[in-house]
């Protein structure tokens, strides 16, 4: 919840965590400071329209202490709960959804699938029929085909033939157990982290790859200690060769007919094979495929518009398709980039612009006021660059009459698109000049910035916060 002057909730109200369960159902968790307190959970639709199922599993139906009320005007229904203390609550569009109350949570049934939900704001310790979890938040899933699980935040999880075990409570990490699969999952570290996997059916050919790379490891009679590196992950522990990651177009260069695609390498793959849809991604074939990153769309009619993605393979694995992108089919030069502008300082211009789709590179040139020709400053892809001169200044703090603009020497700007038919036509000019509307910066840095809340008599927000955007 918000704190400082403008609180709400606080400090009666500690947090809210939301656990997504598949598309089957989430968990809504509401912690409060002690358990004497009283606690509202609402959930209202617009009138005519269905409420979800909701099965509450602390201050629930059945607890002398919490009240059910059913609520309706003539735009809405819903429904509230009051009790006492911490709120769990299941939700869910299915019907056939069952639950049960636990002391580490709840249990979850629907057909074909039995799930352990681990949910306190007290760590919870666990240990039964092979299943264990030593933390706060945590999830397994069990079916007739696989296993999974997810440590949020704790120190231990397992299920039969897998148990994690971390000091991080941080850490998030997941693992998914099927037959003749490889064990899987995905991790997400704030820090570099490690993590000890406990195994008594582990391979003594049996390699961990993050992210389709071998991984540092220790093993321990049974066990791996693995090092994991910062940031959101995928992991799999396998004989064979791993299943690369799916790979991302970077981008592409267009040409008369078709276009060379650019695609960002991944580890594990020999090679990529590239997918076509010509229907806006509802059905794809199966196109060039190449040993190295660039394969080349041939054979498209001038200005048809199509979209690939591109597949990974190793001898053994082939790759998720990755994100699709678009081709524009044209024998034509590209059109100059939109939004070239000059952020000012003394002594140095940045020239900065848009991107344009299927570009080899781009081109700057520029030229003083008095000069007639522009002259090339840069090119490649980069869609920025410094001019560094003397000559330049800042922005002036309030823009100028136009016969005030001929006392300071401006330099302009103008920037072309390159592809495969050649060079295109030169974009609108920018300019150095300090005094120009275009070029005025009131406040130097700063980012977009939206304010919602202000009190009558003043500039400031009434709860004292700033709220930025980004760009």
């Amino acid at each position: 919840p918000r704190i400082g002057p403008g609180a709400y909730a606080s400090p009666e109200h500690v947090g809210r965590s939301v656990l997504l369960a598949g598309t089957e159902y989430f968990v809504l968790y509401d912690a409060v400071a002690h358990q004497a307190l009283t606690h509202r959970l609402t959930w209202f639709v617009r009138k005519g329209e269905e409420l979800p199922v909701i099965h509450l599993h602390l201050g629930a139906s059945g607890h002398r202490e919490t009240q059910k009320s059913e609520l309706s005007t003539s735009s809405a229904s819903g429904i509230w709960f009051d009790g006492l203390g911490d709120s769990l609550a299941v939700v869910s569009h299915r019907k056939d959804l069952q639950s049960e109350t636990t002391d580490f949570g709840c249990r979850v049934r629907l057909p074909g699938i039995q799930d352990l939900i681990f949910r306190r704001q007290d760590p919870v310790v666990y240990d039964q029929d092979g299943h264990r979890f030593d933390g706060t938040a945590g999830w397994i899933r069990t079916t007739s085909t696989q296993t999974e699980l997810a440590l949020f935040h704790g120190t231990r999880i397992g299920v039969p033939g897998l148990t994690l075990v971390t000091e991080d409570t941080d850490l998030g990490f997941s693992a998914r157990i099927a037959d003749r699969s490889p064990l899987s999952g995905q991790y997400f570290a704030p820090k570099a982290s490690r993590v000890r996997l406990i195994l008594p059916g582990l391979k003594e050919r049996a390699v961990f790859y993050i992210d389709g790379s071998p991984c540092t490891s220790r093993r321990e009679s049974g066990a791996l200690w693995i090092e994991l590196a910062a940031g959101s992950h995928h992991w799999e522990l396998t004989e064979a060769l791993p299943v690369p990651m799916a790979p991302r177009i970077l981008r592409t260069e267009n040409r008369s007919g078709g276009a060379r695609v650019i695609i960002e390498s991944v580890a594990s793959a020999s090679a990529y094979r590239l997918e076509l849809s010509r229907d806006g991604g509802g059905q794809w074939e199966s196109g060039t495929e190449s040993i190295g990153g660039e394969p080349i769309v041939t054979g498209l009619r001038d200005g048809e518009k199509v979209h690939v993605r591109a597949v990974a393979l190793n001898t053994e694995q082939t790759s998720q398709p990755g994100v699709e992108y678009p081709i524009y089919a044209t024998s034509e030069p590209p059109q100059p980039p939109d939004g070239v502008r000059v952020d000012l300082a003394p002594g140095v211009a940045r020239v900065h612009w848009g991107e344009v789709l299927g570009v080899t590179e781009y081109r700057l040139y520029g030229r003083s006021r008095s000069e007639k020709t522009f002259q090339l400053l840069s090119r490649g892809l980069n869609r920025f660059h410094l001019d560094r001169r003397p000559q330049i200044r800042g922005c002036d703090e309030t823009p100028a009459a136009t016969p005030a603009r001929a006392m300071v020497p401006v330099f302009e700007y103008v920037v072309t698109a390159v592809n495969g038919n050649g060079e295109g036509p030169q974009s609108r000019p920018a300019d150095t000049d300090p005094a120009s509307w275009r070029n005025w910066d009131p406040k130097p840095g700063e980012p977009f910035r939206r304010v919602t809340s202000f009190a009558a008599d003043s500039p400031a927000p009434i709860d004292g916060i700033e709220r930025y955007y980004p760009h």
